[in-house]
């Protein structure tokens, strides 16, 4: 996408002052992503030191807006899929698309998307548009990518190099096919 190349990083921190703490802490962009998430929902360190020790209200567990931010962000990014064209042509219209264009329209598109506040989104977005700009597109899509992987791997309890169950299973299936076909030979 032409347009990304135009995002001006320090309009982003700007926008999200908790991204310095990727310069000046030495935070990844993912870990400043997972705090934001949920300081952002106001579960993270600060709000816990805050919480009344004795309110009986009901504590629901934080969602994980931030999985699914970097899982939209790397399905329009990093792929050719259809229903991402509406977005794609959206951010493509020209040059001199301006940085909080670019976040404003990513942002409200996946509020809408994943039925979040946009104040909740913006800044989730503005994480993973910085660490964009930083690596450049095609390494935060290489980067994602393995990540997908290394957590499909993880959930499914193997280890790092083994196959994934579904390869597996698709390699047993194959076997059984051909066996099947040699047992209908032999039998003739």
């Amino acid at each position: 996408m032409k347009t990304l190349s135009e995002i001006d990083r320090n309009v982003l921190l700007e926008e999200c002052p908790y991204l310095s703490l990727i310069e000046e802490q030495g935070m990844s962009w993912d870990e400043v992503g997972r705090l934001l998430d949920l300081h952002l929902q106001g579960a993270g360190p600060r709000a816990s030191a805050n919480r009344d020790t004795y309110s009986f209200g009901l504590q629901l567990k934080p969602k994980t807006y931030w999985e699914s931010v970097k899982k939209e962000i790397f399905t329009l990014l990093c792929t050719k899929d259809k229903k991402y064209s509406e977005i794609r042509k959206r951010l493509e219209i020209g040059t001199g698309i301006t940085t909080i264009y670019v976040l404003s329209t990513i942002s409200v598109w996946l509020s809408n998307l994943l039925s979040a506040q946009f104040n909740l989104i913006a800044p989730l977005v503005a994480t993973v548009l910085y660490a964009v700009t930083q690596i450049g597109v095609s390494a935060w899509c290489e980067l994602e990518k393995k990540r997908i992987i290394l957590t499909m791997r993880s959930t499914e309890h193997l280890p790092a190099g083994t196959p994934s169950a579904w390869s597996l299973r698709s390699r047993h299936s194959a076997r059984q096919r051909s066996s099947a076909g040699d047992r209908g030979r032999s039998t003739k």
